[in-house]
């Protein structure tokens, strides 16, 4: 009973993460990446809950490994109302600056608040990623499956090319530029590389995406191909996601 209860907590501080996602809350922070990562961790978290409700094992080590993993989502489900909660501060701090002068800068405090929040969840992952490690010795995890993770669960943020529902603006300019710069490598009789970079959470996934979708490449190019590079990459793969 206790292990379903915790699913159910898990799969809370799910819809958590999903709902400041949609909301943008995370791109706004820069946390972006930050809680993609948190969302995957705490989905293997779930997966292994539901694993043990469904061969009902009720053994005590069992039960203080559920505990220990109780804290982490306890700490996780902190982390995200103080998420929400300064995003909603922050907001109405912004409108009554408008109005009355503020001695302490805003930008500053956005960057020492970002900056502990990137710390926590990273700390909050880590601790998550330790659960995990140590649910292989208590045949809750497959040792093939955590010796494996190197290879195919660290791919945490896979990307797809579809844009996602929200309407992006402001980006004009330099989607006409990287598309410009596109069309004109494409005609040259060499492979050129465009890369795009900056710090997390500020939507270099999506300018991609918008440029990947846009009429004009679609519409100068046979075939355009949308392949994921996760960190650590693998050559192999790659290929086969292009054949």
């Amino acid at each position: 009973m206790a292990e379903f209860l915790w699913t159910f907590a898990v799969q809370e501080v799910l819809k958590k993460v999903v709902k400041l996602s949609a909301e943008q809350i995370g791109l706004a922070w820069g946390l972006e990446e930050e809680l993609c990562k948190l969302t995957n961790w705490l989905l293997k978290a779930e997966a292994i809950l539901c694993d043990i409700n469904r061969k009902k094992l009720h053994h005590e080590s069992v039960r203080l490994w559920v505990e220990d993993l109780q804290h982490v989502v306890h700490e996780a489900d902190d982390l995200l109302d103080e998420l929400v909660y300064e995003d909603l501060r922050r907001k109405v701090e912004t409108g009554v600056m408008k109005k009355v002068r503020n001695s302490t800068s805003p930008s500053r405090n956005l960057i020492i608040f970002r900056h502990k929040m990137t710390k926590k969840i990273k700390d909050i992952i880590e601790t998550l990623r330790k659960c995990y490690y140590e649910a292989s010795p208590l045949g809750l995890v497959d040792e093939e499956s955590v010796g494996g993770e190197h290879n195919d669960l660290i791919q945490i943020r896979e990307t797809i090319s579809k844009l996602d529902d929200f309407e992006v603006v402001g980006r004009e300019i330099e989607v006409s530029s990287i598309v410009k710069q596109v069309i004109d490598a494409s005609e040259q009789s060499f492979t050129s590389i465009l890369p795009i970079v900056g710090m997390g959470g500020l939507g270099k996934s999506t300018l991609a995406k918008i440029v990947f979708n846009h009429e004009v490449i679609k519409g100068h190019f046979d075939e355009t191909i949308w392949v994921c590079v996760s960190e650590p990459f693998f050559i192999n793969k790659i290929l086969e996601a292009m054949f």
